[in-house]
């Protein structure tokens, strides 16, 4: 069983499918600056007057059109990184190779295929951040150049000074933001080898769609649906906030607490996906009969 990085990222580059992900990122990016240019307004407080919440509401602004595209972009390095586990028969297969040809225990491969999977996710993620940056960026600055705070906090004689990405308080943001990328990729390893199979992570990836429905209609779904759709909705509305927390979270100035959070979740979704990986590969170990297959890399294993 080959679980070398160097094996790794070959078939990642093989891996044709997850080469459209920067630009889509890149895409979807400048396409999210206007929502984000009124972020505060839009998700937090849409009647600001102190001046105090007139400049945070500025300066969130600011971070959020130049991380425009970042949840987005997080949501495909988790996508990618459970692909890459899902495509390797090895680990998500119906019945994966117990053992490899030099007798090594399949808990020592384990480890050694999921630590390949996360340096190659995590070097795909590295790519949609900058791309998440360099597509956000040509519309950031004319996003914010005429913030109302920027003419409202003079008239009151408040000064207010123009921010941009070279700002301390902007840029760790950003830099926070990026390197939280390599994190989520290693979050969607971990959950590849939860999940298992295709079909829950397509449960998986349709859920953020699903619950922005739920947040923006969920009203009406829950008056023409009854008791069912209230929970549903109500579920959903949970999940949107706590995702809501979270992107606040890294706009902040506790931004680096953000990735230190994802980080954690990562290490968490790694040894829980580890072990069930292990579980399929000690229930394959007892199936009774032979079952011959030839892997993605060409290889024949025999499992008995």
């Amino acid at each position: 069983m080959r679980g070398g990085v160097t094996d790794e990222l070959r078939s990642l580059l093989r891996a044709w499918y997850l080469w459209p992900l920067p630009p889509v990122a890149a895409v979807l990016a400048w396409w999210l600056v206007p929502l984000n240019a009124n972020l505060y307004a839009r998700f937090i407080d849409s009647d600001a007057q102190a001046p105090d919440q007139i400049a945070g509401e500025y300066a969130t602004d600011v971070v959020a059109v130049h991380t425009s595209g970042f949840s987005s972009g997080y949501l495909l390095a988790m996508l990618a990184g459970a692909v890459l586990v899902l495509r390797d028969r090895r680990l998500a297969g119906p019945l994966p190779v117990v053992r490899a040809a030099s007798g090594v225990g399949p808990s020592f491969e384990v480890r050694r295929l999921f630590a390949a999977k996360v340096a190659a996710a995590g070097l795909l993620a590295s790519v949609l951040g900058p791309a998440c940056l360099v597509g956000g960026l040509p519309r950031a600055h004319a996003a914010v150049a005429h913030h109302w705070a920027l003419s409202e906090l003079p008239q009151r004689g408040v000064s207010i000074d123009e921010l941009t990405l070279w700002d301390p308080q902007v840029l760790m943001v950003v830099v926070s933001g990026l390197l939280a990328f390599p994190a989520w990729a290693a979050v969607g390893v971990g959950l590849g080898g939860i999940l298992g199979r295709w079909w829950r992570l397509a449960i998986l990836a349709a859920l953020p769609v699903v619950t922005v429905v739920g947040y923006r209609w969920g009203e009406e779904i829950a008056e023409r649906s009854g008791l069912a759709g209230a929970i549903v909705v109500g579920i959903l509305i949970v999940l949107a906030v706590g995702w809501g927390i979270l992107v606040g979270l890294s706009l902040s100035a506790c931004a680096p607490v953000y990735v230190l959070l994802v980080a954690g979740a990562a290490a968490v979704a790694l040894l829980d996906g580890q072990r069930a990986t292990r579980r399929r590969l000690a229930r394959a170990a007892s199936a009774p009969i032979d079952v011959l297959y030839r892997n993605r890399d060409g290889g024949d294993f025999s499992v008995s």
